[in-house]
């Protein structure tokens, strides 16, 4: 038993495995699009506005040829001024999304946030139940908007539409 123990571990240690996944430390550890170079070239502007302060507001989107955290496909970048940057990153089919990938992302931000503005802790099923509910749909989802406290506000919502996960102050 010891032998096939110390086998196990040595495999483990050449080749990882699922569980050996290094944790992730900040938002943008979760997509392979690196947050603060965005938007380059290969986005499209989408709108151009100056918002109730005054300050220009350019809306960048590009489709991804794969999907971000298993579920978003479309990334949307609002770049607010010289020094603000908001990101999200939807999929505009939200009937057929990975429900295993959604629960991971939700497990794995709230591991690094805590529990979100409404006390929600990990994707259970009521998750589900709201995710797919045609009239109530919008209860799902996770909210970390308290800044300061998180330095990268987030949240993970659903309408009949689609279904987003959305990043402030990204450029932080």
């Amino acid at each position: 038993v010891q032998a096939k123990l110390k086998i196990m571990s040595l495999l483990k240690s050449l080749f990882g495995s699922k569980n050996n996944q290094p944790q992730k430390k900040e938002i943008s550890d979760f997509f392979k699009i690196n947050l603060k170079e965005i938007p380059d070239e290969t986005f499209e502007i989408v709108g151009e506005e100056e918002n109730v302060s005054g300050t220009e507001v350019k809306t960048y989107e590009k489709q991804l040829d794969y999907k971000e955290c298993g579920l978003f496909d479309i990334v949307e970048v609002r770049v607010i001024g010289d020094n603000n940057k908001n990101v999200s990153f939807r999929n505009y089919d939200p009937d057929n999304i990975n429900m295993t990938e959604m629960k991971n992302l939700i497990n794995s931000i709230f591991q690094m946030y805590g529990p979100d503005d409404n006390k929600k802790g990990k994707f259970n099923q009521k998750d589900i139940t709201d995710y797919k509910d045609p009239d109530f749909n919008m209860l799902f989802g996770r909210r970390w908007n308290d800044y300061p406290k998180f330095k990268q506000p987030i949240a993970i919502q659903r309408d009949e539409e689609n279904v987003e996960i959305a990043i402030w102050n990204a450029n932080q």
